[in-house]
């Protein structure tokens, strides 16, 4: 995600507005239904309200309650992408699908609890819609009326949470594109992967002019927005247009995270705008960071940490504090109270928005041009994306987390190291072998559901594709379905219990191939003792629990395929075991991929000159799967199953952007796609080559592998189009293919990456998202998710609104910069997930479980939390108006810097919350535990704290004092 591009539109138009138009702007201007990004005054003192938007506007709802807010003039939408916004003035005028069913199952809701009847619904319907928008076609029904009628009438489920008949109403006319609204193009040329003309976008003066296409109508204005001068926003753009640069550019991240990135407030650049110029010749070029506070986001109590993990980068030239006028004297003693920040300048922001320098910032050396992430190289400010004439980065900043990934590049170099001779551990027939178990463990499904100690699975974390044969009842069999000869995917997960390690190894593409086996840490050490002195052994045989699907009694009729799956409690594990055997070059014929005699098969299936051993899993009298491996992926899985022992997932070798699956050169293979393990005997993989005729998607999009250095995760889509697209059945825009859905329904098993994929609505219904682990900018919108596993699944940027994610397990997953307004998330499981940046406005999260979630900078307004499982959660700088908190276990929450207005806390346990610097008004302290809470300079007004526990908690230097208590 880059952070920072609707940032710099903002302050591009907020300086066009001020410069060429003769208007006073602010920016993040609060008024009765929302936050809106800018609100300007006009010389004919017109109140223009602004919402900015990156890549398009959708969010019709949103504008709907903006007009009717009674603080505007005038509504604009401002973007670089406005073709479809405009389009949509022409008649017919679209319709947020997403909107109308979501609102429409919530009235049908309020009539199963007889909250009103269907035909009062339809009544107000009918009174408040107009006959054009009621009348046209939409959906599949023969007109909008019936439409919503249809929905009402459906059973609502679980998911949707009764709303007033007025409320959903209005928000039913919502759905429709507002004619009222204005346009706004601002020209920037920014994409995922590169920053065309680049120094001229972030210059004030050399940036290119915003277009007004369309001007609003004008709306009926009551109240007067408040103007501040002495807040963040202005000082932060007073600093922008003096500067120019990038507003919240990269900056390394010195944390303990893995996130390798932070923004900082501007970065800004004197002589060349390229990091790498700096480094080389610091003497004529520099970067700055400056870190922006205002009276009320900030009382600089926090300042003194952020700016010396700043200085800890190397990255930055200068740095320096910027506050507005009134804060002089509070920065300056506070800067020099601190000798590591004796080089921090200080730069002040007068009400007029001049600029003045109060404490020159020493000359800092600048030993890094970028930093690491995942193993990509990303330039200081810019992340991700490439500049025109950029170099590539020479010295970038690593951090813990990445130094992890670079322990351990070569798996040949890690796993020659274990090689040695346990001969003396052989049995007479030459084989190591582990004692069969006597009794069962708890299964597999029983490890995944300990929610109470949070053990669990993580998803693949190693994939291999192997040389062999398996069942695969779902394979591309004709009449006769025989077991699948051709490649099978073995799958590495690791879980923990007890505090023990486990491993599972899972053959096949999904729940319906194959069969798996997982290992306690006695048994993994056999298994590690057999693969690193298989040239010293005939091979070993080692016990551990799990299914498969027999080799023998398969095929069986399609109708019984449901009660083998592996998954979804099928059946019952048992005490199996996998079978290695060594395999001498001499055995193996020159070139003989597959031995012709059947005496040759049974003996020596699947090998060649490059296969090292052979993995059969089974029992003594059955036998489901029966794979080769190559050295290269020998040598990678002896790494990976000692460094798991050991070591963090991080440390796993190669220099892999996800969860790589090895081929027989021990190279990544997914961009050959998944399709080569549903065919039988398929020809050998050209692992560095796409085939021709192939969807050819690429994340980020319009990326150019020539020109442009690798961003993070990259990848391509391999799969084939459908017949009447130019994309595969998980990319195509199904407005524009007639073979999307059922192309979907027949699919079994889908690889690793997702990313992009167009699955709003019921498209989601038949996919198993068992093995996925990159999601990334997908569309969910009005999905049903509910239970679904997208445990350590990254769904940043995705589009999840109004999804229904009831009970989905969301553990550790990364949705930073995801939309999940209106989304049900009702006993959802989003411990450890990165929430930061998303967006859960409306959003239900009733009885959800989100420890140690980082919701950082994230906007919960209006969202539903009660009862909520929130023990330690980040919710600094977030957004919680009007959120509803009643019951809601929050102990030990930051809620520094967070906005808590007309918040509902009732019975809410806040007991060590830290509330330093948070924004509090008028919230809901009924029977609160608010025990030793952290108000440290917290800004309170009209808070009601008489029924609440506040024992331990300090209110004497909250900001203008005890006047905004009542005790």
């Amino acid at each position: 995600m880059i952070e920072y591009g609707e940032e710099l539109l903002k302050q591009r138009l907020w300086s066009w507005l001020e410069t060429d138009r003769g208007m006073a702007v602010e920016g993040e201007v609060g008024i009765e239904t929302g936050r809106i990004d800018l609100v300007a005054r006009t010389p004919g003192n017109e109140i223009w309200g602004i919402e900015l938007k990156r890549g398009g506007f959708s969010s019709y709802e949103q504008a709907g309650r903006y007009l009717e807010s009674g603080y505007l003039d005038r509504l604009y939408i401002a973007s670089n992408s406005v073709k479809t916004t405009i389009e949509a003035f022409q008649k017919p005028h679209p319709i947020n699908q997403s909107t109308l069913n979501q609102t429409s199952r919530k009235l049908g809701a309020g009539v199963v609890e007889g909250r009103y009847t269907q035909s009062e619904v339809m009544e107000a319907v009918d009174d408040r819609l107009d006959a054009t928008m009621l009348n046209r076609k939409f959906g599949g029904e023969k007109s909008v009326r019936k439409y919503i009628k249809h929905r009402i009438r459906s059973k609502p489920g679980g998911s949707k949470t009764p709303i007033p008949l007025e409320i959903g109403v209005e928000t039913l006319a919502r759905a429709r594109f507002p004619t009222e609204l204005g346009v706004i193009q601002i020209p920037l040329p920014l994409s995922n992967s590169k920053f065309r003309n680049a120094e001229k976008h972030i210059s004030p003066d050399q940036a290119p002019e915003p277009q007004i296409l369309r001007e609003a109508d004008t709306l009926n204005r009551e109240y007067d927005p408040t103007f501040s001068r002495r807040e963040e926003p202005w000082v932060r753009h007073s600093l922008w247009k003096h500067f120019g640069g990038l507003p919240e550019g990269h900056i390394p991240n010195v944390k303990d995270s893995d996130q390798p990135h932070r923004p900082i407030d501007l970065i800004a650049f004197e002589g060349s705008y390229d990091p790498s110029d700096v480094v080389k010749a610091p003497e004529s070029n520099e970067i700055l960071g400056i870190e922006a506070k205002g009276e009320s986001s900030s009382t600089l109590s926090r300042v003194d940490e952020q700016l010396s993990e700043y200085l800890r980068t190397s990255t930055l030239s200068r740095l320096y504090l910027a506050v507005p006028v009134s804060m002089a004297g509070q920065a300056t003693e506070r800067l020099s109270e601190n000798n590591e920040l004796l080089q921090v300048g200080l730069l002040t922001v007068a009400e007029d928005g001049t600029v003045a320098i109060q404490k020159e910032a020493g000359k800092l050396q600048v030993d890094h041009d970028g930093y690491l992430s995942r193993h990509s190289k990303h330039k200081t400010g810019f992340g991700s994306v490439s500049i025109p004439g950029g170099k590539i980065v020479q010295s970038p900043y690593v951090t813990d987390e990445e130094a992890d990934r670079l322990a351990n590049k070569d798996a040949d170099k890690y796993a020659s190291q274990l090689l040695t001779d346990n001969s003396i551990l052989a049995d007479d027939s030459g084989r190591i072998r582990t004692d069969r178990p006597t009794e069962l463990r708890p299964p597999e499904s029983e490890h995944e559901n300990l929610n109470e100690a949070r053990y669990g699975f993580s998803d693949t974390i190693r994939a291999y594709l192997l040389r062999g044969r398996a069942a695969d009842p779902y394979g591309p069999h004709g009449e006769e379905p025989i077991p699948k000869d051709g490649y099978v995917r073995l799958r590495i997960e690791e879980f923990k219990s007890d505090q023990e390690t486990l491993l599972k190894f899972h053959f096949g593409r999904g729940s319906g191939e194959g069969g798996y086996i997982w290992f306690h840490s006695d048994q993994l050490d056999t298994l590690l003792s057999v693969l690193v002195s298989i040239d010293t052994i005939e091979g070993g045989t080692i016990h551990g629990q799990g299914k498969f699907i027999d080799l023998d009694t398969f095929p069986f009729n399609r109708d019984e395929n449901p009660s083998h799956k592996l998954t979804g409690g099928h059946g019952q594990e048992e005490i199996i075991k996998i079978r290695i055997d060594s395999i001498e070059p001499d055995q193996a014929p020159k070139g003989h991929v597959l031995p012709m005699s059947h005496e040759d098969k049974t003996k020596f299936p699947f090998v060649n000159e490059n296969t090292k051993i052979r993995l059969q899993l089974g029992t003594e009298s059955h036998q489901g799967v029966n794979v080769t491996m190559t050295e290269a992926q020998w040598l990678d899985l002896i790494a990976t199953v000692d460094i798991l022992r050991t070591e963090n997932q991080l440390r796993l070798p190669g220099e892999h952007h996800g969860t790589p699956r090895i081929g027989p050169s021990g190279r990544d293979t997914w961009s050959l796609g998944s399709e080569i393990e549903r065919q039988i005997n398929p020809d050998p993989p050209a692992e560095s080559e796409v085939p021709e005729r192939r969807c050819r998607y690429t994340y980020p999009e319009n990326f150019n592998a020539d020109t442009e250095p690798s961003p993070s995760n990259q990848n391509s889509c391999a799969r084939k189009p459908l017949p009447d697209a130019d994309r595969c059945k998980w990319h195509a825009d199904p407005a524009n293919t007639q073979h999307k859905a059922e192309a979907i329904k027949q699919t079994d098993s889908i690889g690793d990456s997702l990313d992009g994929s167009i699955l709003s609505g019921e498209l989601t219904g038949s996919v198993d998202f068992t093995d996925v682990s990159l999601l990334r900018d997908v569309d969910f919108s009005d999905a049903n998710l509910s239970h679904a596993s997208l445990r350590n699944v990254d769904l940043s940027n995705a589009n999840l609104r109004d999804a229904d994610l009831t009970r989905a397990d969301l553990y550790k997953s990364d949705l930073s910069n995801a939309e999940l307004s209106g989304a049900n998330l009702r006993n959802a499981d989003l411990s450890n997930a990165d929430l930061t940046y998303a967006h859960l406005i409306d959003a239900d999260l009733d009885r959800a479980f989100l420890q140690l979630a980082n919701l950082a900078r994230s906007n919960l307004k209006a969202a539903n939390l009660k009862g909520a499982a929130l023990t330690q959660v980040d919710f600094r700088d977030a957004e919680l108006s009007r959120a509803n908190f009643t019951h809601a276990e929050l102990t030990k929450a930051n809620l520094t810097h967070a906005r808590v207005i007309s918040t509902d806390l009732t019975n809410a346990n806040l007991f060590g919350a830290n509330f330093t610097e948070a924004k509090i008004m008028d919230p809901d302290l009924t029977d609160t535990d608010l025990r030793n809470a952290n108000f440290d300079r917290a800004e309170l007004t009209s808070v009601d704290i008489s029924s609440a526990n506040t024992k331990g908690s300090d209110f004497s230097i909250i900001r203008g004092g005890a006047s905004g208590l009542k005790e």
